[in-house]
């Protein structure tokens, strides 16, 4: 059963200690930080952070931080454990929902992903991912900014007359 508490620096911790070796140096090599203090900081810096559990056991960190005061945009941050690989499905499909929670408060959201990092860009891309910048190298690892938005509501959308 999947459930989310407000993330917390105790879940901070036992996320950073259950991530998935090649994630820690993702993180090293984005954040130029060690998974706790990468956590930490996102956390600190958002004004929405959550932690998602299937039962006890937590599968990924995740909150979005101000990226601009105009235009309803924020920066989304995702920090996942090994136990995604065991809770795959339950973790896409809790992702989707998620995903909704996160366009309600934010019309736009934005980050980098590593390119190399393959599982996370089909997640990304079955989410609806966009990519709209030229890829970066920082590290010796290549990254790419992502864009997820909110469905554009035909009474939103501009009408030529």
């Amino acid at each position: 059963m999947i459930h989310y508490e407000d993330a917390t620096t105790r879940h901070a911790r036992i996320i950073a200690g259950s991530m998935r070796p090649s994630d820690v140096a993702e993180v090293w090599d984005g954040w130029g930080l060690e998974p706790f203090e990468a956590i930490r900081v996102a956390i600190t810096g958002s004004f929405y952070a959550r932690t998602m559990f299937c039962g006890m056991e937590p599968l990924a960190i995740f909150g979005l931080a101000p990226l601009s005061i105009m235009g309803g945009a924020s920066r989304v941050w995702v920090f996942g454990t090994s136990a995604i690989d065991r809770h795959g499905f339950a973790f896409a499909r809790a992702s989707r929902k998620a995903l909704d929670d996160l366009l309600t408060r934010a019309s736009v959201i934005t980050n980098l992903i590593d390119t190399g990092d393959v599982r996370a860009g089909r997640w990304l891309d079955w989410l609806g991912a966009r990519y709209v910048s030229q890829p970066l190298s920082k590290e010796g690892r290549v990254f790419a900014q992502f864009v997820l938005a909110a469905p554009v509501q035909e009474s939103q959308a501009c009408q030529q007359g």
